[in-house]
């Protein structure tokens, strides 16, 4: 049940600064403590408190270079927009449709989390689709 996939503003998420959030047995818990392994499976039901939001992340492939990214089309990339006239170009509707689409499409890295501090202050972090069924919302 993943409903939260990429970039959201804080206040389309269920959770705020300073809830009381259920995180579930069974859960991955990621922390920076340096003692323990980067990404834990919480034994217990527990509560924490919400330090802060991690919005997730969203990325435009225009930030790739084009020979990275598989979908980027290599014969046509926002600098052929310079060169296409209207007038003269016959497919040069297509080819700003073509790359106003590709502007659009995001690529999801990664999903919001709550963060709290943990065992000795270090930061903990939860993926927030792994609470939704925990945590009822309104």
């Amino acid at each position: 049940m993943v409903k939260f996939v990429g970039y959201f503003e804080e206040n389309a998420l269920p959770f705020k600064k300073g809830d009381t959030v259920v995180i579930p047995a069974g859960v991955e818990i990621q922390t920076l403590h340096p003692s323990k392994p980067h990404k834990i499976i919480n034994k217990r039901k527990r509560k924490v408190k919400v330090n802060h939001l991690m919005n997730g992340q969203s990325i435009s492939p225009d930030f790739f270079k084009r020979n990275d990214f598989p979908g980027y089309d290599a014969e046509f990339d926002h600098y052929d927009l310079l060169r296409l006239d209207a007038r003269t170009e016959p497919d040069a509707e297509k080819s700003i449709a073509k790359w106003k689409a590709l502007r659009e499409y995001k690529i999801h890295t990664r999903n919001p989390k709550i963060v709290w501090p943990g065992t000795g202050g270090y930061w903990c972090e939860v993926d927030i689709n792994d609470l939704l069924e925990a945590n009822p919302c309104p």
